[in-house]
């Protein structure tokens, strides 16, 4: 009797640490979310505003914290259709590759991002297909910020005591140092309705945790003397496969797609 409640107890446990970890990941969400909503449409955002802040949880992705090597924030504001993305990456610099997460992001202000919104609420009200629709937009967005993120990182590696990525022929041949993007976590489509929006309202799309997975994309590269990029062959990795918690959508929203491994977004 003694063994069965401490197995309850334990289990208990267990289940209301991962409760609060990601209440407590929602919450510094939000101030993200509320942090970079003032932030003015500049080209740089200053660092001061996230010193506080943690990126998410990558379960299933290797922790680029623990590789042994010097770890960075950037933070930037990246164009995607117009619109400025106020983005925050965390990178590791080793001597033989760079390794970033998949990019923390919200919509800047201006009519750019209203109108990119707008696109993917009208591709969600289509019939049948709306939600894959939509989601393929969303990757498009993730994957162009993916691949301004691994330039932006590699530009500011170029200069610093930590390159050891210079090309060492002419023509370039990057065969020996690689950047790895990896996203972690598989993710649910959810759907919320904001009437108040005008043109009869708006879909406002967003994502949870739904499962532990790990996509990789890695990309061959040097820097060239001119301190331009020479990128070479690019191979994408997926490591595990998801396993669908209780996770749902937030109270008000609805289901758009299925439970998978965001590896489209890379």
């Amino acid at each position: 009797m003694k063994t069965v409640q401490k197995q309850y107890k334990n289990s208990t446990i267990l289940l209301l640490n991962e409760f609060l970890r990601k209440r407590l990941h929602h919450f510094l969400w939000l101030i993200l979310i509320f942090t970079l909503s003032c932030a003015k449409e500049s080209k740089e955002v200053p660092l001061d505003s996230f010193l506080s802040l943690q990126t998410e949880n990558r379960v299933g992705c290797p922790d680029i914290t623990q590789l042994g090597c010097p770890t960075f924030t950037l933070v930037r504001n990246f164009l995607v259709d117009g619109c400025p993305i106020v983005t925050i990456v965390t990178y590791s610099v080793c001597i033989n590759g760079i390794t970033f997460n998949a990019p923390i992001w919200v919509y800047g202000q201006g009519a750019d991002c209203d109108k990119l919104k707008k696109k993917i609420s009208d591709a969600y009200k289509t019939p049948f297909i709306g939600p894959d629709l939509a989601l393929q937009i969303i990757n498009s967005i993730e994957t162009s910020i993916s691949l301004q993120a691994q330039d932006a990182i590699i530009k500011a590696v170029a200069n610093t005591p930590l390159n050891t990525f210079n090309c060492t022929s002419t023509p370039c041949n990057p065969i020996n140092k690689t950047i790895s993007a990896q996203t972690s976590d598989c993710l649910r489509l959810c759907a919320t309705f904001d009437p108040s929006d005008e043109d009869g309202g708006i879909w406002n799309l967003s994502t949870v945790v739904c499962g532990t997975g790990c996509c990789s994309r890695r990309t061959s590269f040097c820097i060239k003397p001119d301190k331009s990029i020479c990128y070479g062959p690019v191979t994408k990795m997926e490591l595990g496969s998801c396993e669908p918690t209780t996770n749902s959508c937030p109270l008000g929203s609805v289901p758009g797609a299925t439970c998978s491994l965001p590896c489209d977004r890379l």
